[in-house]
Parts: structure tokens; C-alpha cells; sequence
């Protein structure tokens, strides 16, 4: 007849090459997109964690005199986070001598805080965690 099943399969033939164009598209978008966040992150970890100080939670963009969480340092699940980058964006080079240099300033501090406070050897952190040796 009416040439229905053929209208229907023609439509049914575009849409499929619609969807996989826009898949295609979409792909493509999502990789850009994960490139870009990949290089954004690269750039604001090397921007404020290589210096003298390591990153922290704000980095060098706080604004204002009294930023939140004092724009300070945390040895818990935070400090991983902001170095995360640091191995697959080659980026250890530049950013691990801040890093290593304060955590090893911590550890001598929390050695004499462990011993002091809490009369044991090993170390202590600013959450309270201590290790003993």
C-alpha cells in the first residue's frame, strides 16, 4: 500500500543515524571536556602547590582576610585529594619538595607533641592522631 512501513522505516533509518552522530558528538564533547578538567587541575595544583608551602584547600585564590577552614592544612582525606594530580599530570617534580618538606617539619613537631602531651613515643597530628613507633 501506502507506503507506511517504508515512511516508518526511513524514519526509524534517520534517527538511528541522528542518535549516532549525536553520540558521536557527545563523545567527543565528554573527551574535550575531560581534557580541559584535566588541564585546569594540572594548572591550579602547580600554581599553588609549588613554592615553599604545599597546597591547601584554597590554594593562592582565597578572598578576603578570614577564608573558610582558615585556608589551612589537613592530614586527612583532603591533603590526598589536592595531590591526586600530582603523579598522572607529571607533576611530582615541581609540586612533591613542598609537600615532602612539611610533612617532614610535621612529623618533627608531632614527635615532641606525642611525647609531651601524651607521653609516648611516635608521632601526632593536628586531628589528634596518634602513632606509635
Amino acid at each position: 500500500g501506502l507506503g507506511v512501513a517504508t515512511a516508518t522505516s526511513d524514519l526509524a533509518a534517520a534517527g538511528a543515524k541522528e542518535e549516532k552522530r549525536d553520540s558521536a558528538e557527545g563523545a567527543a564533547n565528554e573527551a574535550l571536556l575531560l581534557s580541559q578538567a584535566f588541564a585546569l587541575g594540572r594548572h591550579l595544583l602547580l600554581s599553588s602547590g609549588a613554592g615553599s608551602l604545599p597546597a591547601n584547600l584554597q590554594g593562592i585564590w582565597s578572598e578576603g582576610l578570614k577564608p573558610p577552614w582558615k585556608s589551612d592544612y589537613h592530614i586527612n582525606i583532603n591533603m590526598q585529594m589536592i595531590y591526586w594530580l600530582a603523579g598522572p599530570g607529571a607533576l611530582m617534580e615541581e609540586v612533591h619538595p613542598p609537600l615532602a618538606a612539611w610533612i617532614a617539619t610535621l612529623a618533627a613537631q608531632g614527635a615532641h607533641t606525642a611525647s609531651a602531651l601524651y607521653s609516648c613515643e611516635g608521632g601526632c597530628g593536628s586531628g589528634g592522631e596518634c602513632a606509635a613507633e
